[in-house]
């Protein structure tokens, strides 16, 4: 046998590429005949029912493009020289349809602002008081919510304030007489405001006066307080003053600046004993009635 592959070396080894090729192709057939009895279950998809490429032709969601009204840069201020409220504000309509427009201050119906875009409010009406006033803008739109926005306005605890000084003389002697005017709402009262002189000379004590107050129609006070510096010399005053309203917070500055003359201290100021005069020369004729007021005097010769 041996001998036999030794002659014949190549046609064995032909035999063998033959063999070789006739397997590989019948394990290829048995193979592909594996594989047509398999069966591959696919699961199904599930769809979403808010995708648009789901929807059925001729009903598609219409995309909303409506922008409703908005309010914007709704503000106030107060204005002490004229007692007023300013409110003022934006309105944009985009695609609403306003119906009107109403101002309010907390729950009481102030205007209809439906054609105004600012508003001037006289403190003296509709409560307002001093603090913090919260006012409402609502507007109401057709077959749409309102909207609305709000805004906080203060107004000064105390205004209409106005300081003056004078000299004087009264039951407390001569001196610096200093008064503040103010007006305030009693239900944020604000006390009795203190004086303090934080900068001069020639106050040696504050007295405290008085306070008198007045109410008015719309239940605003106007209030008066008064205090007094006695002077006990002559010079020149010029003094910082500063009244204090502690319970809210308040102060407010005013400069005294006066000539203190000896004329006005009067027979405050000690007096150097003079010369006796000549008694004929001592009336004065400025003063008609001075004889007779000393009639012995002018008579009675100065011992010398």
């Amino acid at each position: 046998m041996i001998e036999f592959i030794k002659k014949n070396k190549l046609f064995i080894s032909s035999l063998s590429v033959l063999l070789a090729v006739i397997g590989f192709l019948g394990f290829q057939i048995l193979s592909a005949d594996s594989q047509e009895g398999t069966s591959i279950i696919e699961i199904p998809k599930l769809e979403d029912p808010n995708d648009p490429a789901n929807e059925e032709p001729g009903n598609e969601t219409p995309v909303v493009t409506h922008k409703p009204a908005s309010i914007q840069n709704f503000q106030g201020t107060f204005n002490d020289e004229n007692n007023t409220i300013t409110l003022s504000w934006s309105l944009n309509q985009n695609d609403s349809i306003i119906e009107k427009a109403e101002l309010y201050n907390k729950d009481t119906l102030i205007a209809d602002v439906t054609h105004n875009l600012v508003y001037e409010i006289p403190i003296d009406f509709y409560d307002i008081t001093t603090g913090s006033n919260m006012f409402r803008l609502e507007v109401t739109l057709e077959n749409e919510d309102p909207i609305y926005a709000e805004t906080n306005v203060m107004v000064d605890y105390v205004f209409d304030v106005a300081m003056n000084h004078e000299l004087t003389e009264n039951e407390y002697g001569k001196g610096v007489l200093l008064t503040i005017q103010y007006t305030y709402h009693p239900l944020t009262p604000v006390g009795v405001p203190s004086l303090s002189i934080t900068r001069g000379q020639l106050a040696n004590q504050v007295i405290y006066v008085g306070t008198t107050e007045n109410v008015q129609n719309n239940e605003f006070i106007n209030s008066e307080t008064t205090y007094f510096v006695p002077l006990s010399e002559a010079g020149i005053i010029d003094w910082d003053c500063r009244y204090s309203f502690a319970s809210v917070g308040l102060s407010f500055d005013h400069l005294v600046h006066e000539e203190i003359t000896e004329d006005f201290i009067g027979e405050d100021i000690p007096q150097q004993p003079e010369e006796p005069e000549d008694p004929d020369e001592s009336v004065s004729t400025d003063d008609p009635q001075g004889s007779e007021e000393n009639p012995d005097e002018s008579e009675t010769e100065p011992q010398i």
